[in-house]
C-alpha cells in the first residue's frame, strides 16, 4: 500500500507539471494570436499611417511641389507672342480673382504716369510746355518694355535659386504640424505652411536679385529726370486744374513720384513673383490631394518609385478620410 500511494503521488505531480506547461503554451499562443491579429487589423485599417510616415510624405510632397514650381518658373519661354506655359515673362496664366498673371506687369504707378504723359497733345499750352520741356518723359515709354523684361527675367533667375531654401525649411516640420496639414480641410495647407516658413528668406533672395538687375539697367539714373520732370509738371498742373478755367482737366495720378523707383519696383515685383511661385506650389499640392496617382505620374521624373508609392499611399488615405 505505501508503495502504491507513493506512485499515485508521483503520477499526480507529473500530470500537474504537464498541465502547467499546456496552460502556459495555450495562454502564450492565445496572446500571440491576439497580438498578430491586432497588428493585422491596424495595418488593414490604418495602413501604417504613423507620424513618421505622414511627416515623411508631407516633406516629400512639399519638396516635390516647390521643386516643380521653381523648375517651371525658372525656365524662360522664348515665345515673344505670349501665351507661355513656363517662366514668368509671357506667362499669362491667371493666379487670382483680380486677374493677376504669372507674368509681372508694370505697376499702376508707371502705367498711370505714362498714360497721363501720353495725353500731352490734348493739354492746354502751359501744361504742354511744362511736359515737353522735361527730358525723358516721353522716351520712358520704350524704356518701360526693358523694365518689364528685366523684372520677369530676374524673377526667373531667383526662382532657380529658391529650391535650397525650400529644402532647408521643409525638414523642420513637426508631427502635429503634419497631421493637421494632412487631415485638415484646406487643400493648400501644406503650401501655406511652406510660405510661412520661407517667405522672409525668399523675399530677401528675390528682392536682392531684382534690385541688382534694375541697378544694372541704371533705372534710378534714367528715371531721375522723369521723376524731377513729373514733379515739376505737378507744380504747374495742380493749381491750374483746380482753377475754374481748367477744372475739367483730369487729375494727376499722383501728386509726386518717389526718387528711388528702383527700390519701389523691386518690392512690387518681389511680391508679385512670390505670389506666382506659391500659386504654382499650391497647384501641385491640390493635384496631389485630388488625384495622387495622376499627380505622381505627371512629375515622375522628379521622384523615385519608392517616394511615389509613399505619396500615393499617404495622400490616398488622407483623401479617403
Amino acid at each position: 500500500m505505501p508503495c502504491e500511494w507513493a506512485l499515485q503521488v508521483v503520477e499526480i505531480v507529473y500530470y500537474i507539471q504537464i498541465m502547467r506547461k499546456f496552460i502556459f503554451i495555450a495562454f502564450f499562443s492565445l496572446a500571440l494570436s491576439l497580438t498578430l491579429l491586432s497588428c493585422g487589423l491596424h495595418g488593414l485599417f490604418a495602413n501604417d499611417l504613423s507620424d513618421s510616415r505622414i511627416v515623411e510624405a508631407l516633406q516629400e510632397a512639399l519638396f516635390l511641389g516647390s521643386q516643380t514650381a521653381a523648375e517651371n518658373l525658372s525656365t524662360p519661354c522664348s515665345n515673344s507672342g505670349g501665351g507661355c506655359a513656363t517662366g514668368y515673362l509671357g506667362n499669362t496664366r491667371k493666379i487670382d480673382a483680380l486677374g493677376n498673371t504669372l507674368e509681372i506687369v508694370l505697376p499702376d504707378t508707371i502705367k498711370n504716369v505714362l498714360g497721363f504723359v501720353g495725353k500731352v497733345d490734348g493739354f492746354p499750352s502751359p501744361v504742354k510746355s511744362a511736359i515737353t520741356s522735361v527730358t525723358n518723359i516721353s522716351s520712358f515709354q520704350g524704356y518701360a518694355d526693358d523694365i518689364k523684361k528685366t523684372l520677369n527675367r530676374g524673377a526667373e533667375q531667383a526662382a532657380k535659386e529658391a529650391v535650397p531654401l525650400f529644402r532647408d525649411a521643409i525638414f523642420g516640420m513637426s508631427f502635429s504640424d503634419a497631421r493637421s496639414i494632412l487631415f485638415g480641410n484646406d487643400n493648400t495647407a501644406a503650401t501655406s505652411y511652406l510660405k510661412n516658413a520661407t517667405f522672409p528668406h525668399l523675399k530677401e533672395l528675390f528682392g536682392g536679385k531684382l534690385t541688382a538687375m534694375l541697378n544694372n539697367l541704371n533705372l534710378n539714373a534714367f528715371c531721375a529726370p522723369l521723376v524731377k520732370g513729373y514733379n515739376s509738371v505737378a507744380t504747374v498742373y495742380n493749381p491750374m486744374q483746380s482753377s475754374a478755367t481748367y477744372n475739367s482737366l483730369p487729375k494727376l495720378p499722383y501728386d509726386n513720384l518717389p526718387s528711388n523707383l528702383s527700390e519701389r519696383l523691386s518690392d512690387y515685383a518681389t511680391g508679385r513673383a512670390l505670389d506666382g511661385l506659391f500659386y504654382m506650389v499650391g497647384v501641385q499640392e491640390a493635384n496631389l490631394r485630388a488625384d495622387p496617382w495622376g499627380a505622381v505620374k505627371a512629375v515622375g521624373g522628379f521622384i523615385t518609385d519608392t517616394v511615389g508609392d509613399l505619396l500615393v499611399d499617404v495622400f490616398s488615405k488622407a483623401k479617403e478620410g
